[in-house]
C-alpha cells in the first residue's frame, strides 16, 4: 500500500474515500486492486533488489527451487490432512480442521507456484499448521462479524 501511495498519491486517498462513503469497511474493489498491483510492484522491486544483491543466475534458482520445494509440501501435507479428514470422518466427526488446512494448503501452493519473494514467503507461512488454524479461525470470525456466513448446524441419523 506504501509503495502504491508513493507512485500515485492521489489514487489511494480517493479510493478509500468512495469506499468510506458507499459503506463502512473496506471496499472489495480496493482489495483486489492492492492485490493485483501491489503485489507484483513490491515483487518487481524485491527482484530487482535481489538479482542485484546475489546476481540474476541464482535468483532464477532460488524462484525455481522454491517452487520445486513448495510441491513436495503441498503433495506431502495434503496428503497428511486428508488422512485426518478422513479418520475423522470414520470417528463420525465434521473434519472441519482439515477443510481449513486443505483450503489454506491450496492457498499455499498458489503462492509458492507464483514466482516470487514476498508470495514465496506467506506460500511458506501458511505450510504452518497452527499459522493455518489462526488464519481460519480469524477469517471466520471476521466473516460472522460482518454478517457475510451464518452457520446451522443439523443432526442426521441416516434414516428417513
Amino acid at each position: 500500500m506504501e509503495v502504491l501511495g508513493k507512485l500515485c498519491p492521489g489514487l489511494c486517498e480517493a479510493i478509500v474515500h468512495q469506499s468510506e462513503i458507499r459503506k463502512p469497511g473496506v471496499a472489495v474493489g480496493f482489495i483486489l486492486f492492492c492485490l493485483f498491483v501491489g503485489i507484483p510492484l513490491i515483487e518487481i522491486m524485491l527482484f530487482i533488489q535481489i538479482g542485484g544483491a546475489i546476481g540474476m543466475g541464482m535468483t532464477v534458482v532460488i524462484v525455481i527451487v522454491t517452487a520445486l520445494l513448495g510441491s513436495f509440501l503441498l503433495r506431502w501435507q495434503g496428503l497428511a490432512t486428508m488422512q485426518q479428514a478422513r479418520k475423522a470422518m470414520e470417528r463420525a466427526e465434521l473434519p472441519l480442521d482439515s477443510v481449513v488446512h486443505g483450503v489454506f494448503l491450496v492457498i499455499a501452493g498458489a503462492f509458492l507456484l507464483t514466482p516470487g519473494f514476498l508470495t514465496d514467503a506467506i506460500g511458506f507461512l501458511l505450510f504452518v499448521p497452527p499459522f493455518r488454524l489462526a488464519a481460519g479461525r480469524w477469517m471466520m470470525a471476521r466473516m460472522k462479524a460482518s454478517g457475510g456466513v451464518r452457520m446451522e448446524m443439523h443432526a442426521w441419523s441416516g434414516q428417513e
